[in-house]
């Protein structure tokens, strides 16, 4: 392949023409450290106990749920999730999660000096198996927030009916009572338009309690057996379609944007994958942790091969290039194994033939610096940028025009 890369125009049409993804925040461990005081006394269903799972006996099928608060506070430098005590669920009823900051918060947070619930994107319920790489087989479920309560002060809430609380994905995963991009469940939160949000009538608040109902709670078929239903798929009823389509053999350089991205053809996300985020996991942890973070398997070359066999010519990998990096602490260094993880999966797809776009994905967030207040933040955010991706340029220099970069994504 040529040593060239494609203009930024072409970079920006294809982000536009490329949307595979939506916003969606996801949860990290449970950082909290204490138990928390009977978080199901709304309840008398011995399955909301708080649990931990190395000292129970638990059901065959539960989802383990959690009250999670994320932070895009420019004011702290601190966009992360933090996550309240877990609860175990096996069934309809009546529940309560919440989350306090004085014993909630994670060593991280509190070094950057975060000590109230402010300047947040959500707070949400999410089944903790997903972050844990345990996702359940809850296959349905509807949630109806009864209560909501801040510093003791009872909120408004919005919501007339029950909703899914299950993501088009399958995860457990609310989006809110608290959602600074889609909206919120109760009337007392206002976010801005760089999706900052607050709570109006509370200043600076420490905790918050929410009660819900959970009903029509369903559970799915082991997975091990829907993948050996799907083995035993007979050869009449299986796919036929091969897609044999070669582009590593064309030369690019003089047609336009629209034309290249008629050869793209039909795109498809390896979402949640390199672009799982998680600060509390360190810059040590070994790289495949943070690419199962999200409950996704490690990406294989087959993985890649049946997505260009089932008609796809291009794959989006975004990446979350500062996960194991140290730039809190002014470190800007993309380390060496996340970035080879990419480049190998770069090659999987390049292998197949398939035309691939990698970006920066929002990676926890980090971007709001750029409209910081304080102009070190903002500079920091410059040279962070601008390092960054000259490691990523001189990583993939040698590569051809069917490598593209999206500089920035969310």
């Amino acid at each position: 392949m040529k040593k060239k890369f494609l203009t930024a125009a072409l970079a920006l049409f294809t982000a536009a023409s490329f949307c595979l993804s939506g916003c969606s925040v996801k949860a990290p461990e449970a950082s909290g450290t204490d138990s928390s005081e009977a978080l199901n006394d709304a309840t008398n269903n011995t399955a909301g106990d708080t649990a931990d799972a190395e000292n129970e006996n638990l059901p065959d099928n539960y989802i383990k749920l959690a009250l999670n608060v994320y932070y895009n506070d420019s004011d702290s430098n601190y966009f992360s999730n933090e996550s309240g005590e877990p609860i175990i669920v096996s069934e309809d009823g009546q529940y309560t999660l919440s989350f306090d900051c004085s014993k909630d918060l994670s060593n991280d947070a509190t070094k950057n000096g975060v000590n109230s619930l402010t300047n947040l994107t959500a707070i949400y319920i999410i089944d903790m198996g997903v972050a844990e790489g345990n996702q359940s087989s809850v296959t349905a479920c509807d949630i109806k927030y009864d209560e909501i309560s801040v510093d003791d002060t009872t909120l408004t809430i919005t919501q007339a009916e029950p909703k899914s609380a299950l993501k088009s994905s399958g995860v457990f995963d609310t989006n809110d009572p608290i959602n600074s991009w889609d909206g919120s469940q109760v009337t007392e939160f206002s976010a801005d338009d760089s999706h900052v949000g607050n709570f109006t009538t509370l200043n600076r608040p420490t905790r918050i309690s929410v009660t819900f109902t959970l009903s029509g709670l369903t559970f799915g078929d082991d997975s091990s057996k829907v993948s050996e239903a799907n083995n035993n798929t007979s050869d009449e009823a299986s796919n036929t379609y091969k897609n044999d389509s070669v582009f590593s053999d064309k030369d690019f350089t003089a047609i336009d944007a629209l034309t290249f991205t008629k050869y793209m053809g039909n795109g498809i996300n390896l979402g949640n994958t390199m672009e799982a985020y998680d600060r509390a996991l360190g810059v040590n942890a070994d790289v495949s942790t943070y690419e199962t973070k999200w409950g996704q398997p490690v990406t294989t070359p087959d993985m890649i091969q049946g997505m260009k066999d089932c008609g796809f010519d291009s794959v989006r990998i975004p990446v979350a290039w500062t996960n194991m990096m140290d730039w809190e602490n002014g470190d800007y260094t993309i380390d060496a194994a996340y970035l080879d993880r990419v480049q190998e999966i770069v090659d999987y797809a390049l292998d197949a033939e398939m035309f691939v776009i990698v970006n920066d994905h929002w990676d926890g967030g980090w971007w709001a610096k750029f409209g910081s207040s304080d102009e070190t933040s903002a500079s920091e955010a410059f040279e962070m940028y601008d390092e960054m991706w000259s490691q990523i340029a001189e990583r993939f220099k040698d590569y051809g025009d069917m490598l593209i970069f999206e500089s920035a994504n969310e």
